[in-house]
């Protein structure tokens, strides 16, 4: 039994390290992504987002991966603030209500 309720991970169930990390079971959202120099829509995709911590960190993070090798971390003790600074916003609050 893992010390983190949230962690989906079989620990001892494999030899490699990396199978230590304490991981969610992930969710799947459809998302757009694109180039930051792109002037095109971009491209919809499907992403996985859950919480990974490392074996060898004190630090939990929000992951969101696109696979392929392509994927966001954010310290998961960020996320309340980015989310409630978003929301704040009067001006990102009236184009989510156009």
């Amino acid at each position: 039994m893992c010390e983190y309720g949230w962690c989906a991970t079989a620990h001892a169930a494999t030899n490699h390290s990396a199978d230590e990390d304490h991981r969610s079971p992930g969710v799947a959202i459809r998302a757009r992504v694109r180039s930051v120099d792109s002037a095109d829509a971009g491209d919809d995709v499907d992403l996985e987002v859950g919480i990974l911590r490392r074996a060898d960190e004190d630090q939990s993070w929000l992951v969101i991966d696109a696979g392929r090798g392509v994927g966001v971390e954010i310290a998961l003790d960020d996320v309340p603030r980015v989310v409630r600074d978003l929301v704040r916003d009067t001006t990102l609050r009236s184009v989510a209500h156009a």
